[in-house]
């Protein structure tokens, strides 16, 4: 295949744009025996591409901190908190009663603090919410300390999670 300066110079700076068979001494991609009912192994990389909740929780170690961690602490708190006891469906259900906003808020504010998710990736997670969504739960959080303190601890101390006695809670 022969092709113009102008397009190989294209190809060489910006791979990313071309399909073809590869340039420049590259190797063959490596293929995978597809297995029947199993799929190809998913990855950081390329979970990042076209995440799905699923895929986001299964990458995640057993010794890091996930959103799916989180959320489960979260309803285990919740039985426990006079604030109400809420499901991890709830969680993620559009529904906007008082008690379920208040632990989508903690949902929002603890997965920003712990883990490396961003907000619309988040939101995502927390049923198709909006970044902004999240952003507006973790300034409320932020600026409501009395009402999300205690919630907060108690989920902290669920994950075991643990924080200088010199940090502030919030």
């Amino acid at each position: 295949m022969t092709l113009d300066p102008l397009a190989m110079a294209l190809m060489q700076h910006h791979p990313e744009y071309y399909t073809g068979p590869p340039l420049f001494g590259d190797t063959e991609p490596e293929i995978e025996a597809k297995t029947p009912g199993h799929d190809k192994k998913k990855t950081v990389e390329n979970v990042w591409e076209n995440p799905t909740k699923r895929d986001v929780l299964m990458i995640a170690s057993s010794d890091k901190i996930t959103m799916d961690k989180i959320m489960q602490a979260c309803v285990d708190a919740s039985g426990i908190s006079p604030s109400g006891k809420v499901t991890s469906k709830q969680l993620i259900s559009p529904r906007r009663m008082k008690h379920l906003v208040h632990w989508r808020h903690i949902v929002c504010f603890l997965t920003q603090e712990h883990t490396e998710l961003s907000l619309p990736l988040t939101g995502r997670l927390l049923g198709k919410r909006d970044h902004s969504t999240v952003w507006s739960s973790l300034k409320r959080v932020n600026g409501n300390p009395p009402e999300f303190a205690a919630d907060i601890a108690l989920v902290e101390k669920l994950l075991k999670i643990r924080r200088d006695d010199t940090e502030q809670v919030l």
